[in-house]
């Protein structure tokens, strides 16, 4: 208690001493606050530890319930920080009590519904065990890791996190890209299961291949339009960008060949797909960590033609519309 009352007063002093230096400086700055379709508002709108943090990640999401969008910042070695807007596009800090402390660094921050309850849950991607946090249906999330992650303490070293249906059942599963750039962690990536009620089984040994590829990022995403989701990496140390199918069996097969040109090659440090010409295909930019970037123009099946496929097979565009509502 007494060292916990030594950070705060430090704190407190970087708080009344640094910060105001700091909030001078950025006022006084000659470059202007104003583009042509932005405002720059943080001196106004921000709190000041937002603005010294060193932030990693950001999400934003109703988190109290209220119809609003909040924000949720990720920080290295520090608390991270839930601002709750006022509905205008203020924000005031709740973390202390709303979030549990915790000091881990955080490098990705996902929300989604994991207990079926109708709020939005959070699972912390962070270097040293992720943390899984339960609203409780009022903004307030405590933290259920050990009660529903089933993860060995100090074995993985997350850098991004995702929630998808893998299985089709209905509910959020769970990725976790791992890594090992410190040297003493495990770097396969774990898939974990969901029971529908916000309870995870580890079966990254009957789903996933073992291997270990220094993942950044993976996301879910119907890749070859069949119905499921897959898994597509951006992956470092020169081990490039992986697309991973559902097989038969239900298991995660490399399909890095279908999807990715011989000429997309690099240190994959993030991805993302959009049908960003607006021709009805998916595309994939891929971020190269130590190199050119890649844009990769969809080739498969136009959205509309997948809205046709599915509808066929539940008897008819008819019968689909009928079901959707």
């Amino acid at each position: 208690m007494v060292e916990l009352n030594r950070i705060f007063f430090i704190l407190f002093l970087v708080g009344t001493v640094v910060a105001p230096t700091y909030l001078l400086a950025r006022a006084n700055a000659k470059a202007s606050t104003s583009s042509l379709y932005f405002e720059d508002v943080s001196l106004t709108h921000l709190p000041i530890m937002v603005l010294q943090g060193r932030s990693m990640d950001a999400k934003s999401f109703d988190a109290d319930g209220d119809g609003d969008l909040d924000l949720l910042i990720a920080n290295e070695h520090a608390f991270n920080i839930l601002l709750i807007n006022d509905g205008k596009g203020g924000w005031m800090d709740e973390t202390e009590k709303r979030l549990p402390t915790s000091e881990k660094t955080t490098q990705d921050v996902e929300a989604g519904d994991l207990d079926g309850d109708g709020d939005l849950d959070l699972i912390f991607g962070n270097e040293d065990d992720s943390e899984l946090l339960i609203n409780n249906g009022k903004g307030q999330f405590q933290d259920e890791t050990k009660n529903r992650l089933p993860l060995v303490a100090g074995q993985w070293e997350t850098r991004e996190a995702d929630f998808g249906d893998i299985d089709g059942d209905g509910d959020l599963d769970l990725f976790l890209a791992n890594v090992n750039f410190r040297q003493n962690k495990d770097a396969q990536n774990r898939l974990l299961i969901n029971d529908g009620k916000g309870f995870f089984t580890d079966q990254t040994e009957a789903l996933l291949l073992n291997e270990k590829m220094h993942t950044v990022d993976g996301d879910f995403a119907d890749i070859d339009g069949d119905g499921d989701l897959d898994i597509i990496t951006g992956n470092g140390f020169g081990n490039s960008y992986n697309a991973y199918f559902i097989d038969d069996s239900g298991k995660l097969q490399r399909a890095s060949a279908e999807v990715f040109p011989p000429s997309a090659v690099g240190d994959g440090i993030d991805l993302e797909m959009a049908d960003f010409n607006s021709d009805g295909h998916r595309d994939l930019y891929l971020c190269n960590f130590l190199g050119d970037d890649f844009l990769l123009f969809g080739k498969g099946p136009s959205v509309a033609e997948l809205i046709d496929r599915h509808a066929a097979a539940m008897g008819g565009r008819e019968r689909w519309r009928s079901m959707k509502k």
